[in-house]
């Protein structure tokens, strides 16, 4: 049995095609579902947009030894540990040690606390700095860049005489605005899940603290400023 003809059978995508090669007829394969995906680009063993790719590339890169068992690690140590929203604080330590995605959440955690923010669920009328958490559930191409499917962080500021903290993040949550900014066109496809600030006037020295670490969209919203980016990017 080969994967091409499993792939013609209705409602037959290839994770359940490879399980089947690899359980029924005791083929090599490599099962990529949701968590092996999430997973393999967390560990940043691959960089892919979609499962597909994954098992193509792992196909490429993993000893065929583990082909087969890849699967059924992963899947569980999805499902327990490293979740959608990962559980890291239950992972174990010597995983934490080597995780370049613990590392990057630990980052800039790090930051956060050293800037002095805080997550807030209501708007105050204050001046500051923000960060909006965005969540873009689907890769695509808008103004000039391609925006991957994950999490944007983007850190602006409400010092203005007429301007604070409210009227500003109100704007970014509003659907119904005239387009201005870059960020303006990201939230018509991106939704804010969380908002941190911070009351000092630290836009320019978290965007460069961020940038050494985290992914980031070259020149967006830092046309006025050294900065090369106030836009930063973490995979789901």
């Amino acid at each position: 049995m080969e994967i091409n003809k499993l792939l013609t059978l209705p409602g037959v995508g290839r994770k359940i095609a490879n399980l089947v090669l690899t359980l029924s007829f005791n083929k090599e394969g490599i099962a990529v579902d949701t968590h092996v995906h999430r997973i393999s680009n967390r560990y940043e063993y691959v960089d892919t947009e979609f499962p597909e790719q994954t098992e193509l590339i792992l196909k490429e890169k993993l000893p065929k030894k583990y082909w087969k068992s890849i699967n059924n690690v992963l899947v569980v140590f999805g499902r327990e540990i490293c979740y959608v929203k990962p559980r890291c604080e239950i992972c174990y330590k010597e995983i934490k040690e080597i995780c370049p995605y613990f590392k990057k959440l630990n980052y800039l955690s790090e930051v956060l606390k050293k800037f002095k923010f805080s997550k807030i669920t209501k708007l105050k009328e204050e001046k500051g700095v923000y960060i909006l958490k965005i969540r873009l559930d689907k890769g695509r191409k808008i103004k000039n860049w391609f925006f991957r499917r994950g999490y944007y962080f983007y850190v602006g500021s409400a010092f203005g005489n007429s301007i604070n903290l409210k009227t500003r993040i109100s704007r970014h949550l509003s659907k119904n605005k005239k387009r201005r900014w870059h960020i303006d066109y990201l939230l018509d496809y991106g939704k804010i899940k969380e908002i941190w600030i911070s009351n000092k006037n630290v836009e320019h020295g978290i965007a460069k603290m961020l940038g050494k670490k985290l992914d980031y969209i070259e020149n967006f919203g830092s046309s006025d400023c050294s900065c090369k980016s106030h836009l930063f990017f973490m995979k789901f």
